[in-house]
């Protein structure tokens, strides 16, 4: 190699190192450039939280990435007045944030503290809440085609006024409705999403107020809503007593049986004291109705009204009407029920009914217990009506002694009987009453050789009955199989309960003696 080859060789060996001095000088100050001035404006400081999260060190790209995915997983639930309800997730309604205001962090970050200053030492926290961006025209779209705009409409209802807990009355709020009268409760919407996740409550239940619904023609302040109510509350305590006989009586409030309008004045309502008359018949009839009775050995039936049943009162539905509508007409403080009447001795009243006095008479058993002060206070065997002759059988039922009668004669058309003690029960005959023409009672003799419906009882039985028991006195006919009660859930009824009323020592054990006057030449029936 010449020497002029040599010197052109050394030259662009020099040149060669002056362009690569000047590329590593360029790329010193590009790094240089990107560390301290690109890099910091695009990254948060350390110790920088967005909405709770962490963003130390993490670029405006990445923080907007992780923000959108948090949002966009969460749900808003907006209700409205009537209970309707719409999740929206925040991918639906575009929840996000934009780098413009991530970038106004960072700037706001880096000139309380500088990017380098954060990366030395302890680490300045600084919390930034901003609401997200929510995509209006997609959160419009979902409101308007969700339920609150396509349910069947519901009309506000007025106030009303509604019976209190102390039997007063009071205003009862009214009621929006689903009806949305304008756009203004999407607006709404948005503004409580937004005002809710600067606060950093993630855990939203919005719901539209009553002011963007239509609203109902009678507030509660309506003067004469008031006026109405004030009459009301006037008259609530108001009442007639009503007589429903046996010293019961109830109060037949007037705002029970009146109609009050909203100019304060109020009426009879006759449809409102037809229902009242109604309510008293249904509520104070006994006759004819079921029972559930505990004896005192603690066993419980349940004895079934029949036709026949003399026992217990019953209104006139009607007359109970007309005789409550001319008391209100004519402004008396007392009413009387009307009562059909049937002959018989009413009970003491509805709250009592069968009571602590009364007769009980166990077909099956044939048994008769008599129960004084709700205590076994004796018993007898009896015998009741043949079982085998539908025509003598003894009737179930609830009776009451309605004639209570010594020395009477009992007629048939095959029998003409004398009786010491009478005590009729109903209007075909049956009654209880001493025969002295048997000999024996209890047992299986009603099955074929039984009364004529009526409970033969011994003389001395009768006697004492008769004694301690009067008209009006509450006996109760009891076959198992007319109650609906099989024979073996009968027997096992009567297994667990007590045999108080079997065994009380108390029973007169000559009960089941037959009256010494007793005429023993004949076992038949005489009545």
């Amino acid at each position: 190699m010449t020497y002029q080859e040599r010197k052109k060789a050394r030259k662009r060996k020099q040149q060669i190192r002056s362009w690569m001095l000047v590329c590593w000088i360029g790329v010193l100050l590009f790094l240089l450039a990107f560390l301290f001035l690109i890099y910091p404006s695009n990254h948060f400081n350390r110790g920088t939280w967005i909405l709770g999260m962490d963003m130390s060190r993490a670029s405006i790209s990445g923080a907007k990435k992780v923000l959108d995915e948090t949002l966009g997983d969460l749900s808003v639930t907006v209700m409205g007045q009537d209970g309707a309800k719409v999740e929206l997730t925040g991918e639906e309604i575009g929840w996000g944030y934009s780098k413009k205001d991530l970038k106004q962090i960072v700037k706001n970050t880096h000139e309380t503290e500088g990017f380098f200053a954060s990366l030395s030492g302890e680490a300045v926290e600084s919390f930034w809440d901003i609401s997200p961006s929510i995509d209006q025209s997609a959160l419009t779209k979902i409101l308007k085609k969700s339920i609150f705009t396509t349910a069947d409409p519901v009309e506000p209802q007025n106030a009303t006024i509604v019976r209190g807990e102390d039997n007063g009355f009071v205003i009862h709020q009214p009621v929006p409705g689903n009806i949305l009268v304008d756009d203004g409760w999407i607006e709404y919407v948005a503004d409580q999403i937004g005002s809710h996740i600067s606060n950093n409550d993630f855990d939203m239940e919005i719901v539209i107020p009553t002011d963007y619904y239509k609203q109902a023609d009678r507030s509660a302040t309506d003067p004469d809503l008031l006026q109405t109510l004030a009459v009301m509350n006037e008259t609530a305590y108001k009442a007639i007593m009503v007589d429903i006989g046996a010293d019961t009586t109830v109060d037949m409030y007037l705002k029970d049986v009146t109609s009050i309008d909203f100019d304060g004045s109020y009426r009879i309502d006759e449809e409102k004291v037809r229902a009242y008359a109604k309510y008293l018949t249904e509520e104070y009839t006994t006759l004819f109705k079921d029972r559930i009775i505990t004896l005192p050995n603690g066993r419980t039936i349940t004895v079934k009204s029949t036709k026949f049943d003399t026992y217990g009162w019953q209104l006139n539905e009607e007359q109970t009407y007309e005789k409550l509508l001319t008391a209100l007409e004519k402004g008396k403080k007392r009413a009387f029920a009307a009562f059909i009447s049937i002959g018989v001795a009413r009970s003491d009243g509805p709250d009592l009914d069968i009571g602590d006095n009364y007769i009980f008479v166990d077909i099956d058993k044939q048994k008769v217990y008599a129960i004084l002060d709700g205590e076994l206070f004796y018993e007898t065997d009896c015998v009741t009506g043949t079982e085998t002759d539908p025509a003598r059988r003894t009737p179930s039922g609830i009776y009451a002694i309605w004639q209570h009668d010594e020395s009477a004669y009992l007629e048939g058309e095959d029998y003409l009987s004398y009786v010491s003690y009478w005590m009729a029960l109903d209007y075909r005959g049956t009654g209880l009453h001493d025969a002295s023409w048997r000999t024996e009672f209890g047992g299986d003799i009603y099955k074929t050789d039984g009364s004529h419906r009526c409970v033969n009882l011994p003389g001395e039985a009768a006697y004492t009955l008769f004694e301690h028991y009067g008209e009006g006195t509450p006996v109760i006919l009891y076959r198992a199989s007319d109650n609906g009660v099989e024979a073996a859930e009968e027997n096992a009824s009567q297994a667990e309960s007590s045999n108080a009323m079997d065994s009380s020592e108390e029973t007169d054990s000559s009960a089941n003696e037959t009256d010494s006057s007793a005429d023993e030449s004949g076992s038949a029936d005489g009545e």
